[in-house]
C-alpha cells in the first residue's frame, strides 16, 4: 500500500519514513517501548504521567506547556497520546506547512525536555481524576481481583488504588529522572507519513544524532498464575460479569497470532458466530459477547484470551456449559467450513475497504510496531495474505490447543458461590 525508507542513525535512532505527495498532512509519530510494565512499585503510574506531560513537548527553547498546546490549537496540530503495558505513543498529525515548528519543538523536547512545573500540578490532578474514574467503576473490584492473582508477582498486580496512593507522591524530579533514565534512541523509533520537505527532514535527522543512546528498556519475563481455576467475587446483584480467560503460548509476531484472531472472530465476530449464535441467537441467555485477544509483544507468559459477556447470576452455569459444549465441538470436529468461508470474505472485504480509504495513520503505527521490536515490517498486502491464510485444520488444531483447562480460569461475580459445579463443568473441556 505505501513504501517506506528507514534511516539508522548513528546512536541507534531508527527514523522511518513513507513518503505521500498525494495530500499536505502529515503524521508524525513517537513510539516507545516503554510501558507500565517497566514501572516498579515506587515509580506506579510514571509512564501514565509522563505520557500526560511530554504531550506538551516543553524544553528549554519552548517552556510553556500552555503555549504550546494553544499553538497546537491555533495551528489545527492534532495530538494524540496513549500508554499501555509495552508501548508509549505520541502522534502529530498536520498540514506539511507546520513541519519546521514540528521538526523543531520535537527535537528540542527529546533532546532536552524540561517539565513545566505549573503544568505539573494540572496533569497531576488530570492523572488522579482519570484514576478516580476507573476507581469507581462498578466493575473495578472484580477486575482487580483477577488481576492480583492471575498477576501475583508482576506489575500488573498493582491495584489502580495502589497506582493512585503513588501518584501523590510523585515529584517533578521523578518525571526528569524517568526521562533522563528510559528516553533514550534505543527505547524508540519515530514514523513520518507525508510530503515531507528534503532539508527539513537532513536537519532534524542531525539534531536526531545527537541523542544519547545509554540504557535500553528490558522486561523481565513471567508466566500468567493459572494454578486457581475458579475466581469468584461477591457483589449484592444477580447479574454477573462472567470471564474465561486462556493462556496462549505466542507472541504478537508469532505465525499463529493470525489463527488466534480468526478463531476469536468465528467464536465472536458478529450474531451468526458461533457463541452469540448458540447463547443468544437460540437460547436467550445473553445480549452480548467478547472474545478478546490480550498478547503481549515479546512474552508469550503473559499472552492470552478471553470470552467475556454477562449474564443473570441464575444463568451462569448455563452460559458457561454452552460455552464448554462449543469450544470441545470445535476441538474434536471440523466446524462448518461455511466460518471459514465468511471470515476469509471479511477480510477481503477490509482490504477493500483500506485500500479505498487509506488511512495512513494505521499503516505507520503497524510498521513502526515491526520496526521497534526489531522483526521484518510486514507490509500491508502481506499483513492480509496471513490474515487469510486459514483453514479448518488451523483452526480445529488452535482450538485444541487453547481450550482446555489446564491454562483457563473462570472468572465470575454476583450474588451467589458457583465454585463447586463450575469444577464440575470443566470436565465437559
Amino acid at each position: 500500500m505505501y513504501n517506506y525508507k528507514i534511516d539508522t542513525l548513528k546512536n541507534g535512532l531508527k527514523i522511518l519514513s513513507v513518503p505521500n505527495k498525494e495530500t499536505k498532512l502529515v503524521i508524525l509519530t513517537i513510539f516507545m517501548k516503554l510501558g507500565n510494565d517497566i514501572e516498579t512499585l515506587n515509580i506506579l503510574e510514571i509512564g501514565h504521567f509522563i505520557e500526560h506531560l511530554f504531550s506538551m513537548f516543553t524544553s528549554s527553547k519552548y517552556p510553556d506547556g500552555k503555549i504550546n498546546r494553544e499553538n497546537f490549537a491555533f495551528k489545527n496540530i492534532d495530538l494524540s497520546a496513549e500508554i499501555i503495558n509495552k508501548n508509549i505513543k505520541f502522534t502529530l498529525e498536520f498540514k506539511n506547512d507546520n513541519l519546521e515548528y514540528v521538526f523543531d519543538l520535537i527535537s528540542n523536547a527529546l533532546l532536552d525536555f524540561k517539565v513545566d512545573e505549573e503544568m505539573f500540578k494540572q496533569e497531576k490532578n488530570a492523572v488522579i481524576e482519570e484514576l478516580n474514574e476507573i476507581i469507581k467503576d462498578s466493575d473495578y473490584d472484580f477486575d482487580t481481583k483477577i488481576n492480583t492473582i492471575i498477576f501475583k508477582g508482576h506489575q500488573r498486580e498493582y491495584s489502580q488504588k495502589q497506582r493512585l496512593i503513588n501518584t501523590r507522591k510523585l515529584k517533578s524530579i521523578d518525571i526528569a529522572n524517568y526521562f533522563n533514565t528510559y528516553f533514550t534512541s534505543k527505547n524508540y523509533v519515530i514514523g513520518i507519513f507525508g510530503d515531507v520537505n528534503p532539508k527539513l527532514y537532513t536537519i532534524f535527522k542531525t539534531n536526531m544524532k545527537y541523542l544519547k543512546n545509554v540504557k535500553q528498556c528490558t522486561y523481565s519475563k513471567f508466566n500468567l498464575k493459572m494454578n486457581k481455576k475458579v475466581i469468584y467475587h461477591k457483589k449484592k446483584t444477580d447479574v454477573s460479569n462472567l470471564k474465561l480467560i486462556f493462556k496462549i503460548d505466542y507472541n504478537l509476531f508469532d505465525p499463529e497470532y493470525y489463527i488466534v484472531i480468526a478463531l476469536l472472530d468465528i467464536l465472536c465476530g458478529d450474531l451468526n458466530s458461533l457463541l452469540l449464535k448458540k447463547l443468544r441467537n437460540e437460547r436467550g441467555l445473553i445480549y452480548d459477547c467478547e472474545a478478546i485477544r490480550d498478547i503481549d509483544e515479546i512474552d508469550s507468559g503473559l499472552s492470552m484470551i478471553y470470552l467475556s459477556t454477562l449474564c443473570n447470576t441464575d444463568n451462569v452455569l448455563e452460559v458457561i456449559r454452552s460455552i464448554f459444549e462449543i469450544l470441545k465441538e470445535m476441538k474434536t470436529t471440523y466446524i462448518d467450513s461455511k466460518y471459514i468461508t465468511a471470515y476469509k470474505s471479511k477480510i477481503a472485504i477490509y482490504k477493500i475497504k483500506d485500500n479505498f480509504t487509506k488511512k495512513p495513520d494505521m499503516v505507520l503505527n503497524s510498521y513502526l510496531t515491526y520496526l521497534l521490536w526489531d522483526k521484518p515490517i510486514v507490509r500491508f498486502n502481506e499483513e492480509y495474505k496471513k490474515l487469510s491464510y486459514i483453514s479448518l485444520e488451523k483452526i480445529k488444531k488452535m482450538a485444541s490447543n487453547l481450550f482446555n483447562k489446564e491454562n483457563m480460569v473462570v472468572c465470575y461475580d454476583g450474588n451467589k458461590k458457583l465454585d463447586n459445579d463450575i469444577y464440575e463443568l470443566m470436565n465437559l473441556l
